[in-house]
């Protein structure tokens, strides 16, 4: 259970709310958590929930994949999770907050694994 190591630290940041600013966020990243909760509520096989989660999933991954290509000389600031982990992540987060955007959960979750990767000084 690998993925548990990013549901706990993103749940505790999620449920503090740090990262609401308002910031130009494109695709489904601005949509609401209640988007997601309605697409995974959604019985198997519906296509358009099945769509939803999907993209959801992937903008989180691209997003967190983006914050390895800072510019900067360190090649990795967080190890990006599978889509499993991510899923869990934006249920977890989501229940908690389901008036947040898709890309504060992500931001969150960001940001810890970005300190998890740090204080494993690894580079």
């Amino acid at each position: 259970m690998k993925s548990i190591r990013y549901v706990i630290p993103a749940i505790m940041l999620c449920a503090t709310g740090l990262l609401q600013a308002q910031v130009a966020i494109g695709g489904v990243g601005n949509s609401s958590c209640d988007v997601w909760i309605k697409a995974r509520k959604a019985p198997a096989g519906q296509a358009m929930e099945t769509i939803t989660r999907a993209m959801m999933t992937s903008w989180v991954q691209g997003y967190l994949s983006s914050k390895n290509s800072t510019g900067t000389t360190v090649k990795m600031v967080l190890e990006v999770p599978d889509p499993e982990s991510i899923k869990m992540v934006l249920d977890r987060g989501c229940a908690l907050m389901p008036d947040a955007l898709i890309f504060a959960v992500a931001d969150d979750l960001a940001n810890t694994l970005t300190g998890i990767y740090q204080s494993q000084k690894r580079k």
